[in-house]
């Protein structure tokens, strides 16, 4: 494994309000072998900031994440890519942490860190967070349900993108699906006996405060695109999924989820994630790369 990792945050529109998680970017020791900021939209204000610099700054017309994070995968060059979001904050020693992580896990070709919560108000909103006391190493399709990854903090093997292909556009932010593009990368992974880790050594600090009546479409969202991930699979993989569904209902029925939603109702959640099943159902799979088809 090359031990160079490339770090890479995609943003849209938010223009300086990014900088905090670029700044922290650049703080970083020991230093990425190169840091990219894939920017949709932006007006200008990012730009400007980070020039001159050490930053690579990437315009793209396109939106959606899944393109964002596509883009900075063929213009990234290190043995390892690490994606954040542009309203985390990652520690000094990010990169030592991820690939003290790869090292001691080396068959793991993705590996989720920890999306620690800023310090907020609970009373007055959420900002969602998977917090794990005990690395995971999932190496089956039904290990998925026992994982809480965010694409907040994911980390990539280079060697395993031909197998993967790269992020499905129409999942996750901007996409036909709003989320779960993660999900739906982890859920492929799996699939090809790909293991994923789970990881509290690698952490970020997310700041995306949603109060409560934001937090309920973005949940809605998120569980909307989880339900398509998953009900992509189910159609490749039916016996396996079969089983994975079983364990997601058993959680459902405890309470309990991989990310942090607060106290938002649980109702709301199943009626979310069963609407993205039977969307995904509905959605055509290609079976060479297991992409949804293009929709006309």
């Amino acid at each position: 494994m090359d031990p160079t990792l490339s770090v890479v945050v995609c943003t849209r529109g938010r223009g300086e309000a990014a900088y905090p998680a670029v700044a922290s970017l650049l703080a970083m020791r020991p230093q990425a072998l190169e840091i990219l900021v894939v920017d949709q939209g932006g007006d200008g204000a990012l730009a400007a900031r980070l020039a001159p610099g050490p930053i690579r700054y990437l315009p793209q017309r396109e939106t959606g994440v899944s393109r964002a994070r596509n883009l900075a995968l063929a213009e990234t060059r290190g043995g390892i890519v690490a994606f954040t979001d542009d309203d985390c904050v990652v520690p000094p020693d990010f990169v030592a942490r991820n690939l003290r992580a790869f090292a001691d896990y080396p068959s793991a070709g993705i590996v989720f860190g920890n999306v620690l919560p800023a310090p907020h108000d609970p009373r007055l909103g959420i900002i969602p967070g998977v917090v794990k006391a005990e690395p995971f190493l999932a190496t089956r399709l039904v290990d998925q349900v026992g994982l809480g990854g965010m694409g907040a903090c994911m980390a990539l093997r280079r060697d395993v993108l031909p197998s993967l292909v790269g992020f499905d556009p129409d999942l996750g932010s901007g996409g036909r699906y709003h989320a779960a593009e993660e999900v739906d990368l982890t859920l492929r992974a799996l699939a090809l006996g790909i293991p994923v880790l789970e990881t509290p050594e690698v952490w970020v600090t997310h700041h995306g405060f949603r109060c409560h009546a934001d937090a309920v479409p973005l949940v809605w969202r998120y569980l909307f695109g989880t339900g398509a991930a998953y009900a992509k699979q189910a159609r490749r993989h039916p016996l396996a999924m079969a089983r994975v569904f079983a364990r997601v209902a058993l959680r459902f029925a405890r309470g309990a989820t991989g990310v942090d939603y607060g106290s938002s109702p649980r109702i709301p959640r199943l009626r979310a994630f069963a609407k993205g099943v039977g969307a995904g159902l509905r959605h055509g799979v290609d079976p060479a790369t297991g992409l949804f088809l293009p929709i006309a």
